[in-house]
């Protein structure tokens, strides 16, 4: 079950600890709670990090204006993950 309620947003914080807990089924609500995230550069980076890991083993080409927002951001392992997450959608 997901911790991410139908308004999109929910504890993302509890879910990207557990980030087993977010659906990689393509879940909308989870794609879009993801990307809103990864881009608030307020949050802590490391779960900033595993926001868009998580993008990346969804890998909804909606994703991607999200992922190359976050190459541009201060964090290293942020903007590695992003274009991990970034390669894994291009190479389906």
């Amino acid at each position: 079950m997901d911790l991410i309620d139908a308004s999109g947003i929910g504890d993302i914080r509890l879910s990207l600890r557990c980030p087993e807990n977010i659906s990689t089924t393509g879940n909308e609500c989870s794609r879009d709670a993801l990307e809103r995230f990864l881009r608030d550069v307020k949050q802590d980076h490391r779960l900033r990090c595993a926001a868009a890991r998580r993008l990346g083993d969804i890998g909804s080409t909606r994703s991607t204006e999200a992922l190359l927002f976050a190459l541009e951001d201060r964090y290293p392992i942020i903007r590695f993950e992003a274009i991990s997450a970034l390669g894994k959608i291009g190479g389906k």
